[in-house]
């Protein structure tokens, strides 16, 4: 087996990260968005929890291209009405389905907001439990897409944002 070569590494991350650069360039100005793109090395959860502070919306990448549908991750916090607004948003620039997940049990207010905030969502499907291994598997479950979840639900640790980015699919953390 082939020893790892870090300067090889190392360039191939550099490659990756421009060609990134440049599709957030092109889509940011399609949309007229502000925005920025920053590398760092570090402690993931700690450098997550300094950008959540400094952001409205974060992502964590997954190189594939993903489903054309779109995951709302609603767990009963604050930040669900941005978290489906942004979903509803992406959703439709994508001409994809939103498929909103919720906690186990959902609180028929919870309900309530959503449909007020979007309408008849495509499906709904009831996570097993709210921790990111729960999310995770959902997310398989429901083949993929883009997944807009709430930053503040994921600052937990490191090994639920390591799952979470290991799932195959891009991750928007809205801030």
């Amino acid at each position: 087996e082939e020893e790892p070569d870090p300067a090889r590494i190392e360039r191939e991350l550099r490659v990756l990260a421009e060609q990134m650069r440049h599709a957030l360039a092109a889509a940011a100005e399609r949309a007229k968005l502000r925005w920025s793109f920053r590398v760092v090395r570090g402690a993931i959860a700690t450098e997550l929890r300094a950008a959540v502070t400094e952001a409205d919306l974060l992502l964590l990448g997954a190189r594939a291209r993903p489903k054309p549908q779109t995951l709302a991750v609603c767990l009963g916090l604050t930040d669900d009405s941005r978290v489906l607004a942004a979903a509803s948003r992406v959703a439709e620039a994508r001409g994809g389905d939103l498929i909103v997940l919720l906690p186990p049990q959902p609180a028929e207010s919870l309900m309530d907001e959503i449909r007020g905030l979007i309408g008849a969502a495509t499906r709904f499907f009831t996570l097993p439990g709210t921790d990111a291994s729960s999310i995770a598997l959902t997310v398989r479950r429901t083949g993929g897409g883009v997944v807009i979840i709430s930053g503040a639900s994921l600052l937990g640790g490191p090994a639920e944002i390591r799952l979470l980015a290991s799932i195959g699919s891009p991750v928007a953390l809205v801030c």
